[in-house]
């Protein structure tokens, strides 16, 4: 099933396509991209660059610009309603054939209030749609990157410029997954999903990490047939650009294709003495990937960063030093009314054993965690042994006394090591 993204759209081109090329970056391609607008006097230039910003990508996905209701009536409570309408019935029709990513982050507030009124709606009707819907708000982490992206500015700079804010570095923004809570969903169900939920959260406040997502499934996972992850986290750890050994690929690469085109890299790899018909015969893709490869058998990462500041000043090239730290966190709440008569047990630990490996293989990370987070307060004796074999990290989530009667769960206290964790 192809994937989606459905956002919507105000004067802010980059929400979408920061969207777009973060996804992909997390191993989740997109096929078509739907943007729902209001009619206004500025509609058409954000769509053009939304649609030449997509077109210009290798990618280069089906792009569809709708329009639901005039701008200038969206504060009247009908025309609200008829724009929460509007996207539920683009849910039910999208939602048979695709797998969506709602982005809301675009456009008014009353827009991403419809637009979560018709999530819950199309939900109600189509349980297994919440099945195939992923919700986010995209984050801005750079206090510069919001103004600087608005249609008014971004027309006024030179298209390598533009670059750094319709689709800017993983360090500068994050998509923070919304939870999605169906009417229909059996009361054990619910409450493992709200488990997850706080669990995510306390990463977030306690821990630092900026991109957390729930339920994820990169393609890599299911061709192993290992199913999902049920909290996905990330944070960077800066690095020394000067001393540099090995870099965040996928950050690298994303902004050296941004930065440079064919040329233009050819004389970087001239001023760096690399000869570049080495890359003859391959396009700019091409030509990084093995731009970087060469560069790190040959222990020129350092130099080629540094070339990289001197010719290109305004990038932030030092995030691309910085290793990400990726943390795979299952989730295991026991309903029952004594947590302790079921103890973690070892199927447990190595089914999120066989992840982390599947992660470390796909992505080449040396810091990949894996942690398992239970109510339960035990942990059997084999599966203390294979999470210690492994470098699985195993806690106790102390929960409120009545987490039953609750759905703004917190938890109470810090993770509780089971046992000696890794260190994150």
């Amino acid at each position: 099933m192809n994937r989606l993204l459905l956002a919507t759209l105000g004067l802010s081109p980059g929400v979408v396509t920061s969207a777009f090329f973060k996804l992909r970056r997390e191993g989740l391609p997109i096929k078509k991209v739907v943007t729902v607008s209001t009619v206004g006097p500025a509609t058409r230039q954000v769509e053009d660059m939304v649609w030449e910003t997509l077109e210009a990508s290798e990618f280069r996905p089906e792009y569809r610009p709708l329009r639901a209701v005039k701008a200038s009536d969206l504060g009247n409570s009908q025309v609200t309603h008829q724009f929460m309408e509007y996207m539920r019935k683009r849910l039910e029709e999208y939602g048979r054939d695709h797998e969506i990513d709602l982005v809301l982050t675009g456009g008014r507030t009353s827009m991403a209030a419809a637009a979560m009124l018709a999530v819950q709606q199309a939900t109600f009707h189509d349980p297994k749609l919440a099945a195939r819907l992923r919700l986010y708000h995209l984050e801005v982490l750079d206090p510069d990157l919001e103004p600087q992206g608005h249609i008014a500015r971004l027309k006024g700079m030179k298209p390598e410029d533009r670059a750094l804010y319709l689709d800017p570095v993983d360090s500068k923004i994050a998509l923070v997954q919304i939870p999605i809570l169906s009417l229909k969903e059996e009361p054990n169900d619910l409450r493992a999903r709200l488990f997850e939920y706080a669990v995510g959260a306390h990463l977030m406040e306690k821990h630092d990490f900026q991109q957390v997502r729930y339920s994820f499934k990169p393609a890599y996972l299911n061709q192993k047939g290992l199913g999902e992850i049920d909290v996905y986290a990330e944070k960077s750890r800066p690095g020394a650009i000067e001393a540099v050994e090995e870099l965040d690929r996928p950050t690298f690469r994303n902004m050296l294709l941004q930065a440079f085109n064919r040329n233009e890299l050819e004389t970087l790899c001239y001023d760096l003495n690399i000869d570049p018909e080495t890359f003859e015969n391959r396009g700019l893709e091409g030509m990084v990937r093995d731009l970087l490869l060469y560069a790190e058998r040959h222990g020129r990462l350092t130099d080629l960063l540094q070339a990289c500041v001197a010719n290109r000043p305004l990038y932030p090239w030092r995030d691309a030093a910085n290793l990400r730290q990726a943390l795979l966190c299952e989730c295991k709440l026991r309903t029952g009314d004594d947590p302790a008569a079921k103890p973690v047990a070892i199927k447990e630990i190595r089914r999120l054993a066989n992840k982390v490996e599947a992660e470390k293989q796909e992505n080449g990370r040396r810091q990949v965690v894996g942690w398992l987070v239970s109510n339960a307060p035990a942990i059997d004796d084999d599966a203390r042994a294979l999470a210690l074999e492994k470098g699985i990290s195993v806690f106790q989530a102390l929960l409120p006394a009545n987490w039953k009667e609750r759905v703004d769960w917190r938890i109470e206290k810090d993770l509780i090591p089971l046992q000696q964790p890794s260190t994150l």
